[in-house]
């Protein structure tokens, strides 16, 4: 397969047609097949081992939308720094699971190296069903993977990596303190003004005016809805509640934006206000907040 992160776009390949070309500018890793799900081998940097790099095992997980995950003990180098904070990393067959959000000074694999990438630490007792084998560390997300044009070749066990125009990008997490998830369809209506023509195409000038005829249309668009909110972080704060739908953000209805987008705009930079409209049982709220940055 190969994964365009700039196109949004994913190209699947026939296996008969052999092994992938290799490309200017890309380098090629060999990957482990375990159970079906893709791993490979890099090096990280742990502020609390001064320079030393440690090698780590990492699942290969495209569809996370964090950086790196690294489970703490699983080498006796992988500990939590000491500049961290609690936050919600998603949700599992026991509930919610939460861990410790920070960053380490750099993370290589092979010619690439990237800087102060944000890493959420996981405790043992956390990752006893994730580890599908015990040489397991952590995994890879999209938030290192977009950085790249990927291919994967599972015949061959071997991943290609091209770096694109995302490679740059300075690292960061969900500052929000909001966990948001998809909500299902809501039926929208959508209002549409159309200049009134001829048979001519030509439009019609009345009395040096425009005429417009105004429909409106139904539409099925993406909810959102607030599954968990981090005690005493800002969004809390202001009032902000588990199980209040989002109709707003910044002045966009909420059914124009993906879940990829919403956690973006969480994203974007440190004490960017937050304006949000909510539906609470059936009555709107508003509130406002601001992106905190803690690590």
């Amino acid at each position: 397969i190969k994964i365009n992160y700039i196109t949004k776009k994913i190209d699947f390949y026939e296996s008969k047609n052999g092994e992938f070309k290799k490309c200017r500018k890309c380098a090629v890793f060999p990957i482990r097949i375990i159970r079906g799900k893709p791993f490979l081998e890099a090096k990280v940097q742990v502020d609390t081992i001064g320079n030393l790099l440690t090698d780590v095992n990492l699942l290969i997980d495209s569809g996370g939308s964090d950086a790196l995950w690294l489970f703490e003990e699983s080498k006796k180098e992988i500990k939590t720094p000491n500049n961290f904070f609690v936050d919600i990393l998603g949700e599992g067959l026991s509930g919610t699971i939460y861990g410790n959000r920070s960053r380490i000074p750099s993370f290589k694999l092979g010619i690439f190296q990237l800087e102060k990438p944000t890493v959420s630490f996981l405790d043992s007792l956390t990752t006893i069903n994730a580890k599908i084998f015990k040489e397991r560390n952590g995994s890879i997300g999209a938030g290192i993977l977009k950085r790249f044009t990927v291919w994967i070749d599972y015949p061959h066990k071997k991943i290609m990596l091209k770096k694109n125009s995302n490679f740059s990008e300075k690292f960061n997490y969900n500052m929000s303190s909001l966990e948001v998830i998809y909500n299902g369809k809501q039926l929208v209506r959508e209002e549409e003004k159309k200049i009134l023509t001829d048979g001519y195409n030509q439009q019609i000038d009345s009395n040096n005016s425009l005429s417009f005829v105004t429909r409106f249309s139904y539409k099925f668009k993406p909810s959102f809805i607030i599954k968990s909110v981090v005690k005493n972080s800002p969004a809390e704060k202001v009032g902000l509640l588990k199980d209040d739908i989002i109709l707003n953000i910044n002045g966009i209805q909420a059914h124009e934006f993906s879940l990829g987008k919403i956690i973006e705009k969480f994203q974007e930079k440190n004490s960017k206000k937050i304006k949000i409209t909510v539906d609470r049982k059936g009555q709107k709220l508003k509130f406002e907040f601001f992106l905190k940055q803690k690590v």
